[in-house]
């Protein structure tokens, strides 16, 4: 982030947008409501550790908790965000 407000990759995206004749251009970053939701989805998968092993094995449970809760730390560590995009063009294009 920057003084602006919008992460660099962000600022070219809107660049972009604005390029291709969208005029109101917007985003609002939703990272800190699924940082709870991810971290609550990764709390539930394992508090059903017992009933996945028994039904996929230890494997796959190991492999599908080490990948969830990779990606869980990228977006707790602001490495990945999850943006909304409102963009809309005018009548005219």
């Amino acid at each position: 982030m920057d003084g602006r407000g919008d992460p660099p990759e962000h600022r070219g995206y809107k660049a972009l947008l604005a390029r291709a004749g969208f005029v109101a251009i917007g985003a609002e970053d939703l990272s800190s409501d699924w940082m709870v939701v991810l971290r609550k989805r990764l709390e539930m998968f394992r508090g059903l550790k017992a009933d996945t092993v028994a039904r996929l094995g230890p494997a796959r449970y190991d492999e599908y908790d080490q990948l969830y809760a990779f990606f869980v730390g990228l977006v707790e560590a602001g490495k990945l965000g999850s943006p909304l995009q409102r963009n809309s063009r005018s009548r005219s294009f």
